[in-house]
């Protein structure tokens, strides 16, 4: 039988790579190949390479459990909780790595903390604002890269 016909063969408990059904015996021969750099029970890859075809658009266990893609968008979530009392949580989102600020802003457009200075890497971010040191009121929060800005709208109470 060739190693193409081989590798075609349905996997089940007995009729697996290894013969056996017994995963402590496949563990021995997996650990003793590794360890002595011989792999004469395990060398599948020219097995694999020769027996299929990789089609990139099946989904894998890796796209359906791995790490959380990358978000597609650069956007700003809604201040939570909104209105706040002590502190509140700003979370947001970039496509790529970029120069980032996360400024607090009063009604008449002072500066009243600067959140975020400085470049992020892409993915999900949040940052938490305590209002201790300013005065109940309509603040707003705005994100700013060099390529956008969107601001929100956030309620203090004290």
């Amino acid at each position: 039988m060739s190693c193409k016909e081989d590798s075609l063969k349905v996997i089940d408990a007995a009729n697996n790579w290894w013969g056996t059904a017994d995963s402590t015996e496949i563990e021995a021969l997996i650990w003793h190949n590794v360890d002595n750099y011989l792999c004469p029970t395990i060398d599948f890859m020219p097995c694999a390479i020769e027996a299929f075809d990789i089609d990139d658009s099946i989904p894998t266990v890796i796209d359906q459990f791995g790490p959380d893609p990358l978000p597609a968008a650069f956007s700003l979530d809604q201040n939570y909780p909104n209105p706040f009392n002590s502190a509140t949580t700003i979370s947001f989102e970039l496509s790529r790595r970029t120069e980032v600020s996360l400024i607090v802003y009063n009604v008449l457009g002072q500066k009243m903390s600067s959140l975020v200075e400085g470049v992020l890497p892409a993915g999900s971010h949040e940052v938490d604002w305590d209002g201790h040191d300013v005065a109940t009121g309509v603040y707003f929060y705005r994100l700013k890269t060099p390529e956008t800005a969107i601001v929100r709208k956030m309620v203090l109470l004290k």
